[in-house]
């Protein structure tokens, strides 16, 4: 397979070929001329060498398939649209028009040819690069055929079978959210038939049509009938992770002790989550008063902690000692914290 850098190299040796075509086209009119001035004897050989060179020149126009678009046909499906990109180079024209080529396929009911015309993104030239858009219908064989004047490009294409499978053995669930069995599925070509879905344990993973719903942390085995075949998957579901909206705190107490100078600071962290959090990373100030006003003491520290869901923990944090001024105000921000 070519890559753009090396597309795009040939691409512009197209473009020299094509100015180079256009010179070389005065070749046979140099020869006419001197048809007149050279003897008789002579004139067949001329008439012959002229008939060589328009011969040579009118082979020159060019059809060259993009690589990339043909890698694109390796893996076709029912249901799969493709752009063929033909590039093309004429020396009797600076612009190919999209209807001057032709495409068809020996077998639409496999293989449909949908549209024509010049590309005009990316990095493509609408004056060369004519779009081919054609589309799978169904399982088969075909032969894509393209002709511009005299040149014919052939390619045979095959159209796979369509297939659906589920390709991991495990996956996960997030509760609080609904999941369609479909989600599981890979599926290469038309949507599959999914029948007879089951889970192993409603108390997990509830089945209702096509959605699947977890009902609470905990491991369910999901089965179905797709496309005629039995496949399972083993599913876990787990508590979505927590926000920070879901811990909740608040200030419990500023503890000052003036015959040590120690301060200490306590905070209430409630978890509305789910999940179980275990550490908590705090940035907290401490302020005096206003002739003290440039001192603010700054702590950032992680403390461990071990919140369940729907309780309360209080931590109390060592700040520091100040004998000489008690900090008479104090603020706080989480910064992060973790869960399992």
């Amino acid at each position: 397979m070519l890559n753009k850098k090396r597309e795009q190299k040939l691409k512009n040796q197209l473009y020299f070929a094509f100015r180079i075509r256009r010179i070389f086209l005065l070749i046979p009119l140099l020869l006419l001329c001197l048809s007149f001035v050279i003897p008789t004897q002579v004139h067949a050989q001329t008439d012959l060498l002229i008939h060589q060179v328009w011969s040579i020149l009118l082979l020159n126009i060019l059809v060259w398939l993009n690589t990339k678009s043909l890698a694109d046909l390796k893996n076709v499906y029912p249901g799969h649209t493709n752009i063929i990109v033909a590039t093309i180079s004429d020396p009797d024209l600076s612009k190919i028009p999209a209807s001057k080529v032709s495409a068809t396929s020996s077998n639409p009911s496999v293989l449909k040819v949908i549209d024509k015309y010049n590309i005009d993104f990316a990095n493509y030239h609408p004056n060369m690069d004519i779009g081919i858009e054609i589309e799978a219908m169904k399982a088969g064989k075909a032969t894509l055929t393209i002709q511009y004047k005299t040149i014919v490009k052939k390619l045979d294409i095959t159209v796979k079978k369509s297939t659906a499978f589920i390709k991991k053995k495990k996956g996960t669930m997030l509760m609080g959210y609904h999941y369609f069995m479909r989600d599981f599925v890979t599926v290469h070509g038309k949507e599959p038939s999914i029948k007879k879905i089951k889970s192993s344990n409603k108390k997990i993973i509830k089945v209702s049509g096509q959605k699947l719903i977890p009902k609470k942390p905990g491991k369910a085995t999901i089965s179905a009938v797709i496309n005629g075949k039995k496949q399972s998957i083993r599913i876990t579901v787990k508590s979505p992770a927590p926000t920070y909206d879901q811990l909740k705190s608040k200030k419990a107490g500023l503890i000052y002790d003036r015959y040590s100078g120690k301060c200490y600071v306590k905070i209430k962290f409630t978890n509305k989550s789910q999940r179980t959090i275990t550490k908590v990373q705090l940035k907290t100030t401490l302020f005096f008063d206003d002739a003290w006003d440039d001192m603010k003491p700054v702590k950032k520290k992680n403390v461990k902690v071990n919140i369940k869901p729907g309780k309360s923990q209080t931590v109390k944090i060592y700040f520091g000692k100040y004998p000489v001024l008690a900090p008479n105000r104090w603020k706080y921000e989480i910064l992060q914290f973790w869960y399992r």
